[in-house]
């Protein structure tokens, strides 16, 4: 990625957070690694980088999602995808809480979440 980003240019890198949150969906996504914060600072500031802001993202679906990946882990439960788990009556109050997350994204960082927002620019 470092290779084909010109001088100047910036990417946007958007990664899953904290490897003890791993689930079936890393697996279908062929996901590697799930990463902290500072890992990912680390890995693109080695690749040339610089790291103009990174945060923790997706924050108001990180207790729900640790519940169920929990629960998943304790029960043997392994479903072929997470996609297909939905509680249909929740749906519009999760829609609003991720809406939301748009506004404290724009003025904060957090200290947890399920992914990694990352905004990184390749020197002139």
């Amino acid at each position: 990625m470092f290779r084909v980003t010109r001088g100047g240019g910036y990417s946007l890198i958007f990664v899953p957070a904290f490897m003890w949150l791993w689930g079936v969906q890393d697996d279908i996504s062929n996901h590697r690694i799930r990463y902290t914060r500072s890992q990912i600072v680390e890995r693109l500031r080695t690749a040339g980088y610089e790291v103009e802001r990174a945060t923790y993202a997706n924050w108001t679906f990180f207790t729900p999602i640790l519940a169920g990946r929990t629960i998943m882990k304790v029960t043997g439960i392994k479903p072929e995808s997470e996609n297909n788990i939905t509680i249909s009556a929740l749906n519009g109050v999760f829609g609003k809480l991720f809406g939301a997350e748009r506004f404290w994204l724009k003025n904060f960082n957090f200290p947890f979440g399920v992914s990694i927002v990352i905004v990184a620019k390749k020197p002139e």
